[in-house]
Parts: C-alpha cells; sequence; structure tokens
C-alpha cells in the first residue's frame, strides 16, 4: 500500500462527521442556488419611485418673513382693547382677554384661528399691534373721552 494512501485513508476515518457536516451544508447552499431567488412575501410587489412635483396653492410674497401671518381687513376688526393698566413707564393691554406687554409676542384667538401678535406701543388710550407684517391700531371707545394717566 501506498504511504501517501494510507494516510489519506487515516485522515478520512479520523473526520468522517466533519466532512460529512461540510457536504450537508454544501449541498443546502447548493440546492438554494440551483432552486433560483425566494419567492417575495409581499406578493412580488415591486415599489417604483415617482418624482413628485409641488404645486403651490398661492404665490409667496418675497417680501415677507416665511410664515408670516397675513392679517385679513375682517380679522383686523376681531382685535379690541378690554383694559390698560400700569406704570407710564411699563404698560399692560388687556386685548381679547389676554395681557399683553410692550414687545412681547402672545398668541390671540381670531376668527381665522390662533394669530402670533406683539405690541409695538401702548398708552392709555390706544395699543398697537404688529401682527406678521402689519400694524393694527386699536383706540379705547368708552365715551369718546380719553383717560388721563396717574401723575
Amino acid at each position: 500500500m501506498n504511504p501517501q494512501t494510507n494516510n489519506l485513508s487515516r485522515f478520512l476515518r479520523h473526520n468522517q462527521a466533519t466532512l460529512a457536516a461540510f457536504g450537508l451544508i454544501f449541498l443546502a447552499f447548493a440546492g438554494n442556488a440551483v432552486s433560483g431567488p425566494v419567492a417575495q412575501p409581499n406578493g412580488g410587489f415591486q415599489p417604483t419611485n415617482n418624482v413628485s412635483v409641488y404645486q403651490p396653492v398661492a404665490s409667496r410674497d418675497p417680501f415677507t418673513k416665511p410664515g408670516a401671518n397675513n392679517l385679513k381687513t375682517s380679522d383686523s376688526a376681531m382685535f379690541h382693547i378690554d383694559g390698560v393698566f400700569g406704570s407710564t413707564k411699563k404698560m399692560t393691554a388687556i386685548v381679547n382677554g389676554s395681557a399683553i406687554s410692550l414687545n412681547k409676542p402672545v398668541f390671540l384667538e381670531t376668527a381665522s384661528g390662533r394669530t402670533q401678535v406683539k405690541a409695538v406701543k401702548i398708552t392709555f388710550n390706544e395699543v398697537v399691534l404688529e401682527v406678521g407684517n402689519q400694524r393694527v391700531e386699536l383706540k379705547r371707545a368708552i365715551e369718546n373721552q380719553p383717560v388721563k394717566p396717574p401723575s
């Protein structure tokens, strides 16, 4: 008997289990490669990529901030002064039931929803609001007589 054949037969006898396991693994992979691709679980759905196109509802004014409220004429009549209090240095106005201090933005309810406003001028007789990019002047209408500030 040839010494190389003897070594080979000895190797095969000692490693039969390992060779059998590798053989089964090889057959499993080779069987999948021969059988073709695996069927899709979602019934062969093929998604398509369509290019979306944005169609704006209205053109945007390039001179306004994005998201700025454009106050409608009907909304300007929705603001009313409920009261004004404080000292001449630090005035606070009550507009539509909400307290507004000078240069501090707040949200008020209007016919078109919540609107952000900021008081830019507060006196005992008038309040000037900045709504979006527009200014709205509110005057007190108590018997058409101005209120005198405390001295």
